[in-house]
């Protein structure tokens, strides 16, 4: 194989591979939200047009003859170039917005197990306390007797502290 046809294959590569990031681009686009879907949908339009441009140059090449190849080759890699520079731009501006999203996120899973437990340590309470009125109902003499019990150890305890 030529070098001119390994080089437009390892394009053609390469531009599968970004056309796979173009996509995952857009599926993430659905969940973003507000003022920054406008920005990030503009920059994937770009994206899609760097891409686009890449695509045909690349076709271009592969009919070009072996005396213009050159030409059309370096063409191609500043195209290559700026598309690569144009996935980092829109990477570095994802990564806030997933970072943001994924604090949101955290904070709303603590939020809700904090309510969990609050609500459970409730029940908890409320059973113990009905449990205690049950057992006071059935055995009101002994209830009281251990209450009288312990309000007399509490005052000899006080008086001999004093």
């Amino acid at each position: 194989m030529s070098k001119n046809k390994e080089y437009i294959k390892d394009s053609e590569e390469l531009l599968r591979k970004y056309k796979d990031k173009l996509s995952k681009i857009e599926a993430s686009l659905k969940d973003a939200a507000g003022s920054e879907k406008k920005e990030l949908l503009a920059k994937s339009k770009e994206l899609k047009e760097k891409y686009k441009e890449a695509e045909n140059k690349i076709k271009e090449l592969a009919d070009t003859a072996e005396e213009g190849f050159e030409k059309v080759k370096d063409a191609s890699v500043e195209l290559f170039n700026a598309l690569k520079d144009a996935f980092s731009e829109y990477t570095d501006m994802v990564s806030p917005h997933n970072i943001k999203e994924n604090i949101v996120h955290a904070k709303d899973e603590v939020i809700q197990f904090g309510k969990d437990r609050a609500d459970e340590v409730m029940h908890y309470g409320r059973d113990r306390v009905l449990e205690l009125e049950e057992h006071v109902k059935k055995n009101p003499l002994a209830s009281v007797a251990i209450v009288a019990g312990v309000g007399f150890l509490l005052g000899l305890f006080f008086r001999r502290s004093r």
